[in-house]
């Protein structure tokens, strides 16, 4: 085997001795020819930046010139690589080497590889690293060694590689190091043990690496860290240890002398309770700290001073019970503040005072009863604020007070009952309220005035009963209103009143009874409406009148007995109709000013007639969906003529007849659904013109047979469902 591999990249190397066509380098060398099958599986790519020389004749490689600075060697079936396999391609700069075997790499393989600059030996089974493996490799600038099965590594398995600038050993089952395992590094800036089996560190065990700037030792076990771990690592800018079991972090685990350059510390999900208050004293320039999923019940109030130049803290998913008013002092930097997820009921006024660039506080999932006015007082750089899933039942006056820059406020899933006019004085920039699944139930006309800038509102899932006109006058910028899910009964005329701007209403699951264009005035830039499962039983005449922007009208799942016509004037934009799981029976020339209806959902309700011509007004129709309705038969000059119609549904109805030309002029329509009704025979002309036609759904009927004329002409048909017939 070591014989063969050999004999390939000598061949691979002398080829320039050999005619080639004008076929590329990577077109030639496309496997290995050879009696038996060890180089059944290989794959070569090459690529370089010489050019092939020409002579008048024929085409030749000059050995002069000819070199391979990148090379791609894909193995399938290599056990291993002789200490030869390489020494022929002397100039190559940048090397992959995969194998699904390969578990040693010889001694001296890369000894004429002295111009290598990056080696990726990623994804093999590498069992061991030795002293000097690359020694010869001087030039080498980036090692992937990345998901092997490297248990050990000896002492100075990279001596020689002083221009190695990035390591990677991500992925492997290494237990351990020791002090000098990374000797002879001095040039390395990137530094990767993420995913391996470490229990410890060595004491002084990076101590060579003074140029390091990023070190991670992510998903591995280490329970315990020292100040001796992290010595003589003066341009380090990333420490990360998240997902290790470290418990503590002692006042002296960082030699914050030799840190002051440490930008990144990350301690994500370990264990770690206790924090002693000098633990980050000393890290001067460190902008983001990570100290989530841990299990930290308590902070000195001492442990972040010094700490000017953070930017983002992380302290989410801790057993934190409460904060020290001056925890946060001196952090005049801090932009994000992550504490939700902990166990706090209460916060001092004031804990927030110094924080003065801060831009995003998150504090939901926790214990909050009251918010205390002055609590975010003078924070003018806020946008966001996040206090969902709490127990808030109260909000004083003056809580958001002089926030010029918040633009977001969540609030939902809490226990408020009511708002306070007085809550949001003087913030000017609000744009998105979440107040969803609280126990409110008055809204009271004076809070509009206050959150005039509001342009997305949440009160889905609270207790509101009724819309009082006027209630939401005042809010003029508002595009997005939500009102699910409250039981809401009377709406006025109004009701919606003073909302010029507004976008999107959603106000399904309530018990609306009626609505009518006095209702609705006001919402002349609507698009959307959504009154999905309430308790309507008739539209009458010209109900959406002043609504001609309206594209989308969502009113399934209602009582829907009855549409007058005239219903739908004014909707001349609408594109899409949903009327399904409501109780009409019989449709009429109801949907004549609908000339940009696209989709038209009629689905689970008691039609047993269709009007002629009832269609042909929705010149831009493309699907009609009447799947579970009651019709018996589909006649001529129903469906016909429809040019648009790409689909119609007709499953699970109780059809025993489709007429011979009740399709003819649907020359768009490519599916045509009628499974699960009771046809017994189609006649030869049912589909006759459909010429778009893709896809026939036929399944589940009484049919006994079918007349190759039917299909006769359906060019474009790929598709015919027959299955459950008596064919």
């Amino acid at each position: 085997m070591k014989t063969i591999f050999y004999l390939f990249i000598t061949y691979f190397s002398t080829i320039c001795t050999n005619e080639v066509t004008t076929e590329t380098r990577s077109d030639k060398l496309k496997g290995c020819s050879t009696q038996t099958n060890t180089c059944a599986d290989l794959h070569t790519s090459i690529d370089s930046t010489e050019q092939f020389q020409q002579s008048q004749d024929n085409h030749y490689l000059n050995r002069s010139t000819m070199i391979f600075p990148n090379l791609k060697l894909d193995f399938d079936k290599i056990l291993d690589m002789p200490a030869q396999a390489l020494h022929e391609v002397k100039s190559l700069k940048v090397s992959k080497i995969t194998t699904e075997h390969i578990k040693e790499l010889s001694r001296k393989i890369f000894k004429e590889l002295t111009l290598l600059e990056e080696l990726d030996l990623s994804r093999n089974h590498i069992l061991e690293l030795h002293k000097e493996d690359f020694s010869p490799l001087h030039n080498l600038r980036q090692l992937d060694l990345s998901v092997n099965s490297i248990k050990s590594v000896e002492s100075k398995s990279f001596l020689g590689l002083n221009n190695l600038q990035q390591l990677t050993l991500m992925g492997n089952k290494i237990t351990g190091f020791d002090r000098d395992t990374f000797f002879g590094l001095t040039n390395l800036k990137d530094l990767s043990l993420v995913r391996n089996h470490i229990e410890y560190l060595p004491v002084t065990g990076f101590k060579h690496m003074k140029l390091l700037e990023v070190l991670r030792l992510d998903d591995n076990t280490i329970e315990y860290i020292q100040k001796s771990n992290f010595v003589d690592l003066p341009k380090l800018k990333e420490l990360s240890l998240s997902t290790n079991k470290l418990k503590s972090l002692s006042e002296d685990f960082i030699s914050n002398e030799t840190l002051n350059s440490l930008e990144i510390l990350n301690f994500q999900s370990n264990s770690i309770k206790d924090i002693y208050e000098s633990t980050f004293h000393g890290l001067n320039n460190l902008s983001f700290l990570d100290l989530s999923y841990n299990k930290i019940e308590d902070l000195s109030n001492e442990v972040f001073r010094g700490l000017t130049k953070l930017e983002a803290l992380y302290l989410d998913v801790n057993n934190l019970r409460n904060i020290d008013r001056f925890l946060f002092r001196g952090l005049q930097s801090l932009r994000i503040l992550l504490l939700n997820n902990n166990k706090l009921e209460d916060l001092n006024v004031g804990c927030f005072d110094d924080l003065s660039n801060i831009t995003i506080i998150n504090l939901k999932y926790n214990h909050f009863k009251v918010l205390r006015s002055g609590l975010f007082r003078n924070l003018f750089q806020l946008i966001k604020i996040y206090l969902s899933f709490n127990e808030i039942a109260y909000i004083e006056n003056g809580t958001f007070e002089n926030l010029p820059r918040l633009e977001l406020v969540e609030l939902e899933n809490n226990k408020l009952n009511r708002l306070n006019e007085q809550m949001f004085l003087s913030v000017l920039n609000l744009k998105h309220l979440k107040l969803t699944d609280n126990i409110i139930q008055v809204l009271s006309p004076g809070i509009a005035k206050q959150i005039a800038s509001v342009e997305e509102l949440f009160l889905s899932k609270n207790q509101i009963i009724e819309l009082k006109p006027g209630v939401f006058t005042g809010l003029a910028f508002l595009k997005y209103l939500n009102m699910e899910s409250n039981g809401i009964e009377k709406v006025y005329e109004g009701s919606f009143s003073g909302l010029p701007r507004l976008e999107l209403l959603q106000i399904n699951y309530n018990n609306i009874n009626a609505i009518n264009s006095d209702i609705l005035s006001g919402l002349e830039q609507l698009y959307e409406l959504e009154m999905r499962v309430n308790d309507m039983q008739n539209l009458s005449l010209n109900s959406f009148s002043k609504m001609n922007k309206l594209k989308e009208l969502i009113l399934g799942q209602n009582s829907i007995q009855n549409i007058s016509p005239g219903t739908f004037v004014g909707l001349s934009n609408l594109i899409v109709l949903e009327l399904d799981l409501n109780k009409l029976i019989k449709l009429e020339n109801i949907f004549e000013p609908l000339v940009s209806l696209a989709r038209l959902n009629l689905e689970y309700n008691l039609i047993e007639e269709i009007s002629i011509d009832i269609f042909k007004p929705l010149i831009s129709l493309k699907e009609i969906n009447l799947n579970h309705n009651k019709i018996i038969t589909v006649t001529n000059n129903v469906f016909s003529n429809l040019h648009s119609l790409q689909m119609l549904r007709l499953n699970r109805n109780f059809i025993k007849n489709v007429s011979s030309e009740a399709f003819q002029g649907d020359d768009s329509l490519s599916t045509l659904e009628l499974a699960d009704n009771q046809l017994v025979s189609l006649s030869g002309t049912s589909f006759f013109g459909l010429k778009m036609l893709n896809t026939i759904d036929l399944q589940n009927n009484h049919l006994r047979n079918l007349d190759y004329k039917i299909f006769q002409n359906l060019t474009q048909l790929k598709n015919v469902y027959v299955a459950g017939n008596n064919i």
